[in-house]
């Protein structure tokens, strides 16, 4: 390998380190995601130097203006909520960040098979933590650097880019990391414990299979087939896991048939209540963040749900947004979400799409029983991993078969 070459290599390292760090130390390490916001500053500086010319040519593209300025309006409006509201910036301050590293990296010296091959290395990591923190610990869950289902989340979507990858990619020897973070991934999702995502697994396997067009329908039940029998042995592997929670949700459910809502089932049905009943007193522009509080200790609430209420959120992506800003601040979230989906599906000459679907249904899963993008974890993977691939399809128009 000649100097011009190591250069190169080293080069593309130092450009992609933030995602590095993300997808294999921000979920498992405490404290690494700091980590992300030292390493962009020095990224963007090195570009702006290094490319800026390319940057500028970038920005011709009008799709990639559209989604930038999109960003930039999204993370305005969290602004506006802040200084009105009193709404909490992390997540927004994530975007912000995300944004101005993607709008820096020369996009058209990046290929679809680095983003994969990142997210699938993700898995891989996933994988290991989960297996260690569980089975060697004794841990209940896999997730004690982050909440367990922003955990699961990312999980899920590295389990996607890397089926997708198997799918999608010519056979190589990258096939193999690809496989790799499939299996990582889903031991990962399994010992996570969080209902929600394993119900989000077979409808996205499923879109992620069936929408992709560069296989016929034999090699995708082919395909299809060997990803159940890989669930059913990892499940059979992870059994006494999958049992202690298949039998706490058995359990719950038989309390709430009985009126009981004293678990943690119950309790989410009684803040999706309140939400509603709240949700009708300004349904337009919601109650406030900074209301929130106030009117759960003075209302009659359940003391848990209370607790709940008072200290967190709804447990319901789209329930808390119309709590706090209204419908038009649901609408708004769900445009900056939908965006980069459609944009693939629509607009970017690649067959991506099938990858960007089963992603953003993963996340409309988990936005049911969580609030994810409360969480900057999930911020900054989903700016990173929707947003990179989105870019390299955009920036590369003419290198994949639409």
């Amino acid at each position: 390998m000649n100097t011009k070459k190591v250069f190169s290599s080293i080069e593309m390292l130092f450009l992609l380190s933030p995602m590095i760090v993300l997808l294999t130390m921000a979920f498992t390490i405490p404290d690494a995601k700091s980590i992300i916001s030292r390493l962009v500053p020095v990224v963007v500086i090195y570009c702006l130097v290094r490319y800026r010319s390319e940057i500028k040519e970038s920005f011709h593209n009008p799709l990639i203006r559209f989604f930038f300025l999109i960003s930039v309006m999204y993370i305005v409006y969290g602004a506006v909520l802040m200084l009105v509201c009193g709404e909490q910036f992390g997540p927004y301050r994530s975007l912000l960040t995300s944004t101005i590293y993607l709008i820096v990296l020369p996009w058209h010296r990046f290929s679809r098979e680095h983003i994969y091959m990142l997210a699938s290395i993700g898995g891989v990591a996933a994988g290991v933590y989960a297996i260690y923190v569980t089975q060697i610990i004794g841990q209940a869950k896999a997730s004690s650097v982050v909440n367990p289902i922003p955990f699961a989340l990312y999980c899920l979507l590295c389990f996607l880019f890397s089926i997708h990858a198997c799918l999608s990619s010519p056979l190589s020897k990258t096939h193999t990391i690809f496989a790799l973070g499939l299996l990582g991934s889903i031991s990962a999702i399994f010992l996570s414990g969080v209902r929600g995502i394993w119900i989000a697994l077979p409808v996205v396997i499923a879109l992620v299979i069936m929408l992709n067009k560069r296989w016929s329908l034999r090699y995708k039940s082919i395909f299809a087939i060997s990803v159940l029998v890989i669930l059913s042995s990892l499940g059979f592997y992870f059994k006494d896991s999958l049992e202690a929670r298949v039998a706490q949700t058995k359990w719950e459910f038989s309390r709430i048939s009985q009126g009981n809502l004293e678990s943690s089932v119950g309790w989410r049905l009684g803040m999706w209540e309140v939400g509603y009943n709240w949700v009708k007193e300004s349904p337009l522009l919601g109650i406030g963040y900074s209301q929130i509080k106030p009117k759960a200790e003075r209302d009659d609430l359940n003391e848990r749900v209370r607790f709940y209420i008072t200290n967190s959120h709804f447990h319901n992506q789209f329930i808390d947004i119309l709590v706090r800003n209204g419908l038009l601040g649901l609408v708004i979230f769900l445009f900056w979400l939908l965006l980069p989906a459609y944009l693939l599906a629509t607009k970017a000459k690649s067959h991506d799409r099938a990858l960007g679907y089963s992603c953003l249904a993963g996340i409309l899963i988990a936005s049911l029983t969580d609030v994810p993008f409360h969480h900057t974890h999930i911020m900054y993977t989903y700016s990173f991993l929707i947003g990179s691939l989105l870019l390299v399809n955009l920036a590369n128009p003419l290198s994949e078969e639409y």
